[in-house]
């Protein structure tokens, strides 16, 4: 004999009333799987540093939560929604003792002790160890037709010390990001800080909202979506993961600001040839097959190489002078290879710069190609002295006194 609530439950599947359900279930699904890659990718940066880690196990509990929710929701009896239900206690019990921790050492308020662990920790160790024995947040679970509704346990002194627990620690940690942002002297950490701070803040309240105070305040029954807001959280971090080199190492970030900050076009590529970064200087020349163009000549193994070769662009042809050098491992063996490449300007450009006439930059092609004051005069038709005026003129634009000062200022160009 069926009792009316296993009754319901079949008539519901057999209606294919089931797709709120499936819904729900994918989007924590989808939401707990970028979780996931954001905490191995976080450790991958620097798996040495105590913030990495602990931001780790932020994302694990967030994981963990998103688990039990998404296997509670297409749970078919209340024994399989109380057990994933006790499966996800360890994520929302401990995420916010993790976030206070990883806000305070990440900031640079305090170093890790053994006292602040124990102070942060102990609470949540003592309600996860109660949440064996019996349920601290929902004193039930009712299927209403549709889908599983949870019965917040407003009477139990246990919820209210949960409650004021998890509420004092993301407050405390939304303050300590917001006055880190203050105090910070460089615009990536404040950046980095009001970006966190606000993706929290906003999480935190809708975590609160859907669960607890709907259902304080107003006939809403809740359906157990706040896990689901962690998308606001993860979206946060990725904005600081992708422009503010969130939890990166510093050797890391520093690299990454000298390669953009130099003049010169900086490209890096493996054995095999094939580039794996540039500089903001190299990717102007769009997507050009470095392969191709810098490796024509590739023999194996370039202790180094220096060539002149013209580039195509969008906006016109440009004039490189480069050289490659081979990098070498511990072993010796070849690990990549460096191109830095410096623009050349023809020698026609410098006509314009300094505003050389015709006939002064007719005298200018005479000098570089060796010719003396009479050879110049000779060939040109003109006089001697008209020559010895036209180099006046020409040292007087271009800020020399003698042809050896003009050859080094001409050497800068092609021709």
């Amino acid at each position: 004999m069926l009792y009316s609530k296993e009754i319901d439950i079949i008539i519901f599947i057999e209606q294919g009333k089931g797709i709120q359900l499936n819904y729900l279930t994918f989007i924590s699904a989808v939401i707990l799987t970028i979780s996931l890659i954001q905490g191995f990718y976080i450790i991958h940066l620097n798996s040495k540093s105590v913030p990495n880690r602990l931001f780790f196990m932020i994302n694990i509990c967030l994981v963990v939560w998103l688990t039990g929710a998404s296997l509670g929701y297409v749970s078919q009896t209340k024994n399989e929604v109380l057990f994933w239900f006790r499966f996800s206690t360890f994520g929302y019990i401990f995420l916010h003792s993790f976030t206070l921790h990883f806000c305070i050492l990440f900031s640079g308020q305090k170093k890790s002790n053994r006292f602040l662990e124990i102070l942060i920790y102990t609470p949540s160790v003592i309600l996860y160890i109660v949440s064996f024995f019996r349920l601290i947040v929902f004193s039930d679970f009712v299927f209403d037709h549709s889908i599983w509704i949870g019965i917040p346990n407003f009477n139990s002194i246990l919820f209210r010390i949960l409650v004021l627990q998890y509420v004092t620690y993301y407050i405390l940690s939304f303050i300590i990001l917001i006055r880190w942002g203050i105090r910070a002297q460089l615009k990536r950490d404040k950046r980095n800080a009001f970006t966190l701070a606000i993706s929290m803040g906003i999480t935190i309240v809708l975590f609160n909202l859907e669960p607890f105070i709907l259902p304080f305040f107003t006939p809403y029954k809740t359906i157990m979506l706040s896990p689901n807001f962690g998308f606001i959280w993860i979206t946060g971090i990725w904005i600081s993961l992708n422009r503010y080199n969130f939890l990166a190492k510093n050797e890391t970030i520093i690299k990454n600001i000298l390669l953009d900050n130099m003049e010169s076009y900086v490209v890096i590529f493996d054995a095999a040839i094939n580039h794996i970064e540039m500089n903001k200087k190299a990717s102007t020349l769009g997507m050009l097959d470095f392969k191709s163009f810098f490796f024509t000549q590739f023999t194996g193994d370039l202790i180094k190489m220096s060539r002149k070769i013209s580039i195509p662009t969008n906006t016109g042809t440009r004039l490189l002078e480069y050289r490659v050098n081979t990098i070498r491992d511990s072993y010796n063996d070849i690990a990549g290879f460096v191109l830095i490449a410096e623009e050349i300007e023809a020698l026609s450009g410098m006509q314009s710069k300094y505003k050389i006439t015709v006939r002064e930059f007719d005298v200018i092609k005479m000098i570089v190609s060796g010719c003396n004051n009479n050879e110049i005069a000779e060939k040109l038709f003109i006089s001697l002295r008209t020559v010895k005026t036209h180099i006046t003129n020409i040292y007087q634009k271009i800020g020399v006194n003698n042809k050896v000062q003009l050859l080094a200022i001409l050497s800068q160009y092609e021709y």
